[in-house]
Protein backbone atom coordinates (compact mmCIF):
# COMPACT_ATOMS: atom_id res chain seq x y z
CA UNK A 1 0.00 0.00 0.00
CA UNK A 2 2.75 2.45 0.94
CA UNK A 3 4.80 1.69 -2.15
CA UNK A 4 1.77 1.89 -4.44
CA UNK A 5 0.68 5.20 -2.90
CA UNK A 6 4.13 6.68 -3.40
CA UNK A 7 4.35 5.51 -7.00
CA UNK A 8 0.94 7.00 -7.71
CA UNK A 9 1.98 10.31 -6.15
CA UNK A 10 -0.72 10.03 -3.49
CA UNK A 11 1.63 9.77 -0.47
CA UNK A 12 4.59 12.00 0.23
CA UNK A 13 8.05 10.50 0.47
CA UNK A 14 9.49 12.50 3.37
CA UNK A 15 9.60 9.57 5.79
CA UNK A 16 11.43 6.27 5.29
CA UNK A 17 9.43 3.47 3.70
CA UNK A 18 10.27 0.91 6.41
CA UNK A 19 9.22 3.31 9.15
CA UNK A 20 5.86 3.96 7.46
CA UNK A 21 5.22 0.22 7.16
CA UNK A 22 6.05 -0.27 10.86
CA UNK A 23 3.78 2.61 11.87
CA UNK A 24 0.93 1.24 9.74
CA UNK A 25 1.22 -2.17 11.40
CA UNK A 26 1.54 -0.63 14.86
CA UNK A 27 -1.55 1.53 14.40
CA UNK A 28 -3.54 -1.45 13.18
CA UNK A 29 -2.53 -3.46 16.26
CA UNK A 30 -3.32 -0.56 18.60
CA UNK A 31 -6.73 -0.18 16.96
CA UNK A 32 -7.52 -3.86 17.46
CA UNK A 33 -6.33 -3.80 21.07
CA UNK A 34 -8.48 -0.75 21.86
CA UNK A 35 -11.49 -2.43 20.31
CA UNK A 36 -10.96 -5.74 22.13
CA UNK A 37 -10.48 -3.93 25.44
CA UNK A 38 -13.78 -2.14 24.91
CA UNK A 39 -12.24 1.34 24.88
CA UNK A 40 -13.87 2.22 21.57
CA UNK A 41 -16.58 1.10 19.21
CA UNK A 42 -15.81 -0.63 15.94
CA UNK A 43 -16.86 2.45 13.97
CA UNK A 44 -14.79 4.83 16.09
CA UNK A 45 -11.76 2.53 15.88
CA UNK A 46 -12.09 2.32 12.09
CA UNK A 47 -12.38 6.09 11.76
CA UNK A 48 -9.43 6.73 14.08
CA UNK A 49 -7.26 4.26 12.17
CA UNK A 50 -8.20 5.76 8.80
CA UNK A 51 -7.58 9.34 9.95
CA UNK A 52 -4.28 8.45 11.61
CA UNK A 53 -2.95 6.54 8.61
CA UNK A 54 -3.90 9.28 6.16
CA UNK A 55 -2.04 11.82 8.28
CA UNK A 56 1.03 9.63 8.84
CA UNK A 57 1.28 8.70 5.18
CA UNK A 58 1.03 12.33 4.15
CA UNK A 59 -1.83 11.84 1.73
CA UNK A 60 -1.33 14.35 -1.05
CA UNK A 61 -4.72 14.00 -2.76
CA UNK A 62 -8.23 13.95 -1.37
CA UNK A 63 -9.08 10.47 -0.18
CA UNK A 64 -12.40 9.18 -1.50
CA UNK A 65 -12.26 5.60 -0.26
CA UNK A 66 -15.31 3.98 1.24
CA UNK A 67 -16.07 3.18 4.82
Amino acid sequence: MVERGRRAGEFDDLLPFDWLVAVTIGLAHATGEARIAGRTTAAAARDALRTSLLRVLGVLTEWTGGG
